[in-house]
């Protein structure tokens, strides 16, 4: 689109200005308004990556950052925001022309250079690019992330988390993310059969050069379509130990390449909030006895608070056998104050096997296999498949 096609208006744009100057912020606001552009916000300093991701969620058409105050900070900015707000137009206002700092800043994104002070033509003609480049971009969308936690070790998490994702990438026919977060415990990669060379730590121990290129190397393939970043083996180094910013970073990066991004978070609370907060389901996988029950509810009740979202956390009833259980579901559910979502039916002597096998029960025929095509059926948005005759929800045998 040509620039002053009466397409585009420049009164109907809207940006961010980003910038500690006070004076130099100022004046930028003063000419952006003057000219009918909406200033939508003002920010003091150059934000961290958790209020970075928060601002390129703000619909607005480009965002102006100060580059002379902290060159550094400000490129580090405009990289971060431009992966997560691919339409949106970062642009620097600077009163250098140093050549070398202007290949710097587009390396990192930057599409427009305004140069102090400023001329209101120029100006009008960076927002009206602006504008129409967003307008022919399509909007982000994010894969939904579904994340895995074990009420009581030995509850089956792992075994839920790694055939769900299996059986996610044969519905979607797409690759699935499998992060094991459950570090220096995990078993995710056993129970794929692989020997990954890389893990967790390697992704996020230096959150300045963690991007796609880098974490497409460290992901182990699985010849499902599962892509493992499997946990460390340093029980020395806990995952809650590392910056929340790298660890927001990877799981954005991983959203942004992949449908879906399936977590086992272990028994462990070290997934930032920030992160568990754009989670599609936080499922606690539990068995039904007291002592599994009881801590269950109180995970259930802790992610609900911390996320603010009660209806993203569900539980699951792992091992579930009616007939032999001296705890109904209906109790279950009274003592949990949380709905089952799934009830996951007992098959002890399939799991073992699978898992001293390195198998995936994803593709079986058993009623377990059944129960976990069922739930990637409705993570991906289907209508799960009428339920066989010959078996219940919960693979037990009619009449």
């Amino acid at each position: 689109m040509e620039i002053g096609t009466p397409d585009i208006s420049v009164q109907s744009a809207s940006v961010l200005l980003i910038g500690p100057d006070r004076t130099r912020r100022g004046a930028l606001t003063h000419a952006l308004r003057r000219l009918g552009v909406e200033v939508k916000q003002e920010v003091a300093e150059y934000p961290s990556y958790t209020r970075t991701a928060a601002l390129a969620g703000d619909e607005c058409d480009a965002v102006l950052i100060d580059l002379d105050a902290d060159p550094q900070a400000a490129l580090l900015f405009v990289e971060t925001y431009c992966a997560l707000n691919k339409p949106v137009t970062a642009m620097l206002y600077t009163q250098n022309g140093d050549p070398e700092l202007l290949v710097k800043c587009m390396r990192a994104g930057a599409r427009e250079l305004i140069y102090l002070p400023v001329e209101d033509e120029a100006l009008t003609e960076a927002i009206v690019r602006a504008a129409a480049r967003r307008e022919t971009q399509a909007p982000r969308r994010l894969g939904k992330m579904h994340v895995f936690h074990s009420a009581k070790g030995g509850a089956g998490a792992s075994t839920v988390a790694v055939n769900f994702a299996v059986a996610l990438a044969h519905e979607t026919k797409a690759e699935v993310a499998l992060v094991d977060w459950n570090g220096g415990f995990g078993d995710l990669a056993v129970l794929l059969n692989l020997s990954p060379r890389f893990s967790v730590l390697d992704a996020v121990r230096s959150p300045e050069r963690l991007d796609w290129d880098f974490l497409s190397t460290l992901l182990a393939p699985h010849s499902s379509g599962v892509r493992l970043l499997a946990a460390h083996d340093q029980l020395s180094v806990t995952n809650g130990e590392h910056r929340a910013e790298g660890v927001e970073k990877l799981f954005l990066l991983l959203r942004e390449k992949f449908a879906h991004v399936v977590v086992d978070a272990g028994r462990t609370f070290a997934l930032p909030a920030s992160v568990l907060k754009h989670a599609e389901s936080v499922s606690v996988v539990t068995q039904v006895d007291v002592p599994s029950l009881r801590h269950a509810q109180r995970y259930a009740t802790f992610l609900s608070e911390e996320i603010e979202r009660r209806d993203s956390v569900q539980i699951i009833i792992n091992r579930f056998d009616a007939r032999n259980s001296g705890i109904t579901a209906t109790e279950a559910e009274r003592a949990l104050t949380f709905p089952a979502k799934w009830r996951i039916p007992n098959d002890y002597g399939n799991v073992t096997g699978a898992a001293n096998a390195g198998l995936c029960l994803a593709g079986q025929s058993s009623p377990i296999a059944k129960m976990f095509r069922r739930m990637a059926e409705t993570a991906s948005g289907k209508a799960p498949k009428a339920v066989s005759k010959s078996w219940t929800l919960f693979g037990l045998k009619k009449g």
